[in-house]
């Protein structure tokens, strides 16, 4: 492989990289995770306990690949902001449960509706700029198909009118 090519694939990574760091970013200001003080490990937390239902804390830990002491602090927060509930599991005392609170539950539901409308919002922008010409992703998506709400609104469009 020419020396060329490999520059040429880690400048797209890199510039990839700094894409999705800055998409992340700005997709948990506009959820407001920020301003609840809540990171991304305890929003991955927060996520896994939705998907997956109440887990011990050693289970938790070993999903996020830190030790039980880490999840732990991760939790203090998560629980003050009454996201999740912790008891000790009724068939071992020893053992803690961790579980999402109905609070938890609507709060990774406004996340992802927030973080979800936002991020159409942005494809449509994207969409629209390039296609005008006025965007620097043209060149990217000159043979790209639109996003489909834009295609259902516009096939609306032409049957009402």
């Amino acid at each position: 492989m020419d020396t060329k090519d490999e520059y040429s694939t880690s400048d797209v990574a890199m510039e990839l990289a700094i894409a999705v760091s800055r998409l992340q970013a700005r997709m948990k200001h506009e959820a407001g995770i920020a301003e609840r003080g809540i990171t991304a490990s305890q929003l991955a937390m927060l996520k896994r306990l939705d998907t997956e239902g109440e887990l011990s804390v050693s289970t938790l830990a070993a999903y996020e690949h830190v030790s039980q002491q880490a999840i732990t602090q991760r939790l203090e927060l998560l629980r003050s902001t009454g996201y999740v509930t912790q008891h000790a599991d009724s068939k071992d005392r020893r053992r803690r449960l961790v579980g999402l609170t109905d609070e938890g539950h609507a709060f990774l539901a406004h996340v992802t509706a927030s973080q979800t409308t936002w991020l159409a919002h942005a494809i449509e922008y994207a969409w629209m700029t390039a296609s005008a010409g006025t965007s620097p992703l043209r060149p990217h998506w000159s043979n790209a198909s639109p996003p489909r709400n834009r295609c259902r609104r516009e096939a609306t469009r032409d049957e009402d009118g």
